[in-house]
């Protein structure tokens, strides 16, 4: 009775051990090494049951057969130069996930065979424990790649809307100046508004026609012809608003011929 009593405690201390590993290949390695501390027994590298099917867990075969026709439920086996061997499933609530193949000199007592069923099941359960730990890792990482694109798109959506907003207050205040005639002077007041920056319109010659926003200067310059046409050519080649020196440059042309520059 003591003997029996220190193999089961025995068991209950390698279940403990057995469930806080998360590695199939250890909860294995630890399995079979057991084996050997219940009696004069040898484990076979245990077999494996998932998605690709019954398989040795290092690629060992030879007993493939014999499991799937065992079909979840323990007997009698052959491998060689073994007096007894058995298959024993490593059972747990979703179904078996394998077999522990014990073999022997002799067939063990009814007491010793309670252990070796008893190991094969707590195996089965923490390898089960560990693909759900597996799992929940890898749904975690999922998770945490779905949140990082979710959080990028709204943050592309937020800039989109932002973007959508800036362009329809730009619309409407150049479209209300234009529909009370604001002419020069409101062109330059609205995109003031809008951009913060000091805004000079000037016709095509350089003369300052509106001015808005602070340092407006006492004496405007008068550029030199030659350079005032490189300037415009360059503008109108390029199709839109260009930086100049300490200048953004853009021209107001409806057809060929520019009537003013921003």
């Amino acid at each position: 009775l003591r003997a029996q009593m220190s193999n089961v405690c025995s068991m209950f201390a390698l279940a403990m051990v057995m469930f806080d590993l998360t590695e199939e290949s250890e909860i294995l390695r630890l399995a079979v090494s057991s084996v050997g501390a219940l009696g004069p027994y040898h484990a076979q590298d245990p077999y494996l049951v998932d998605d690709a099917g019954m398989h040795s867990s290092d690629g060992d075969d030879r007993l493939t057969a014999e499991l799937i026709k065992l079909d979840g439920v323990d007997g009698a086996v052959e491998v060689p130069g073994a007096e007894w061997c058995w298959a024993f499933p490593m059972r747990a609530v979703s179904g078996h996930t394998g077999y522990l193949v014990v073999s022997a000199d002799h067939e063990p007592s009814i007491d010793q065979r309670f252990l070796l069923t008893t190991l094969a099941q707590l195996t089965g359960a923490a390898l089960v424990s560990a693909g759900l730990h597996r799992r929940e890792r890898t749904s975690t990482v999922e998770l945490g790649d779905l949140n990082a694109r979710l959080e990028s798109t709204n943050g592309q959506l937020a800039a989109a809307v932002t973007d959508l907003q800036q362009r329809q207050r730009i619309h409407e205040v150049l479209t209300r100046v234009a529909a009370f005639g604001g002419g020069a002077a409101g062109i330059a007041d609205a995109v003031y508004d809008l951009t913060g920056l000091a805004v000079a319109v000037e016709d095509r010659f350089g003369n300052l026609l509106a001015w808005a926003g602070p340092g407006r200067p006492r004496t405007y310059p008068r550029p030199q012809p030659r350079n005032r046409a490189e300037l415009l050519t360059a503008v109108r080649r390029g199709g839109r608003a260009m930086r100049h020196r300490d200048r953004i440059v853009a021209v107001a042309q409806p057809r060929d011929e520019v009537l003013g520059v921003l």
